[in-house]
């Protein structure tokens, strides 16, 4: 609540008591570790800390690897997480692989249309768009705020996906527009 709240800052102290009480009782490499490293690398990123926020991500990455458990949702959410801060670093031929092995294993675990899957497709627009490949960016773009839309028409979507692809958009639109002229479609 206190990350979405805008009060990030705030969860971080309470986040790292949760990760020193794991480290304790012995519990480094476990799904829960996972999860709060997960939680405070969103903190991070919200507090624009990306080289703090890329090392907590990677800690629950590399954990939900280790434990099997690649395939779960909070697992590729961190992973894509690791790839907005790569991207956020400078260091987007890094991110891209990341980007797109979230977004492959999203589609496995979660087919059809998915507010979370967008915003990890918006993801790998944005580092498109950075590696100047404004045509494939436009194209992700478009595919996540179509889906988003697809979304909102069959159900509520969360304010985090929605809000993460159209906080986004704005920034992408000037340099977007150079991948199409004005008044050609994505598929032409």
């Amino acid at each position: 609540v206190l990350i979405n709240s805008g009060r990030a800052e705030r969860a971080l102290p309470l986040l790292d008591s949760a990760l020193s009480a794991w480290a304790r009782v012995g519990e480094e490499a476990q799904p829960d570790t996972a999860y709060t490293l997960y939680l405070k690398a969103a903190c991070l990123r919200r507090l624009n800390e990306p080289g703090a926020a890329l090392e907590a991500g990677s800690a629950a990455a590399e954990i939900y690897e280790r434990l099997g458990l690649g395939e779960e949702v909070a697992a590729v959410v961190s992973l894509s997480g690791v790839a907005s801060c790569l991207d956020a670093l400078g260091r987007h031929l890094e991110a891209l692989p990341k980007h797109e092995q979230a977004l492959a294993r999203m589609e496995r675990i979660r087919p059809g249309d998915d507010a979370e899957k967008a915003v990890v497709l918006a993801g790998l627009a944005q580092c498109l768009l950075a590696l100047d490949r404004p045509e494939d960016a436009l194209l992700r773009t478009q595919a996540a705020l179509d889906m988003i839309a697809r979304c909102a028409s069959q159900a509520p979507v969360k304010r985090s996906g929605k809000s993460t692809v159209m906080q986004a958009a704005p920034r992408r639109s000037a340099r977007l527009s150079k991948a199409a002229p004005v008044g050609a479609s994505a598929s032409s």
